[in-house]
Parts: C-alpha cells; structure tokens; sequence
C-alpha cells in the first residue's frame, strides 16, 4: 500500500503543470508597466500575469479572456486589484467553460506576448497588450477568504480533474 501511496505522488507530481518552472524563461525587464505602453517591443517574450475576469469569449479557434491586471507578489500568488495599472487580453487555443473561468475569477498567466489589439471599453478606445497563454492557472476563494492555487493536470489520454491547494 506504501508502494501504490509513494508512486501515486510521483505520477502525480509529474503530471502537474507549474508556473514556477517557466521562471528561468521569463524576462526580468518585462514586466506589464513596460509592456503596456510599447507592446510591440516586447514580443515573443515569456511573461507571468495575474488578473481578474472580464469576461470569457469563445469561438471556434479557441477563447479569449479580457482581464484587469493584478500584480503577483514574489511567490506568484495574485495581490490585491486596487494596485492594477491596467488591463490585458489572453489569447488560447483552449475552448475554456465559462462555468470554471468565470466573470471576477483570479488567474495567473503563461504565455508570449503577441502584441497588442485595440478594443472599445466604454466610450473610448484601449490598446490590449496580448498574451498567447502557454498555461492558465486560477485562484479559487476559499471559505477563509485565502486565493487557492488551481490547476489542471494533462495526462497521455487529455486534462484530468481540477485540483487545487
């Protein structure tokens, strides 16, 4: 039983997808300041956001996800909205369930930046810097009022359960 207890945690572990094993490949001078007001200088570059829900639309190549950035503290949890600076679009091959990435959700973000799209918000006009996610991770809130980590593990047969921690 030990046995079967010790390999489930090794399948496990390797099945998990982490956003902090891409930090050797993320640039240290693009962070979203920078990119927000020159998008194009920045691309094809690997970044990591945070943000919140706008809202989720989809279509037949995939979705696309409006957020409000959120900062990400040193550990890669999301901060508080109060201190966002702006807003950016994901982009992702993936048709994601509205049911999960929900209006308001948390997310974190992997991906290259793809430049920028304009798009109306209100009555005016806003460049969206864009990121061509690699991965999406969302934070779920927890009765304690704690953001959890969640994730989707892909095995050789497809994505399996959400978990999270």
């Amino acid at each position: 039983m030990k046995t079967i207890a010790i390999l489930f945690a090794i399948l496990l572990s390797c099945t998990t997808s982490s956003l902090r094993s891409h930090g050797d490949k993320i640039s240290s001078d693009t962070n979203f300041q920078r990119v927000l007001y020159n998008p194009q200088a920045y691309m094809g570059d690997m970044v990591v956001w945070g943000g919140e829900i706008v809202e989720v639309i989809s279509s037949d190549s995939g979705s696309e996800i409006p957020l409000i950035q959120i900062p990400l503290d040193k550990r890669g949890k999301p901060g508080e909205k109060k201190y966002s600076v702006g807003r950016f679009l994901v982009k992702t091959e993936m048709k994601l369930d509205k049911e999960i990435f929900t209006v308001r959700r948390t997310i974190v973000v992997h991906g290259k930046i793809g430049g920028s799209l304009a798009r109306s918000l209100g009555k005016s006009t806003y460049a969206y810097p864009v990121i061509l996610a690699d991965e999406i991770h969302y934070w779920q809130q927890a009765l304690s009022g704690e953001l959890k980590h969640c994730w989707q593990a892909m095995g050789w047969d497809g994505p399996y359960d959400w978990k999270c921690e």
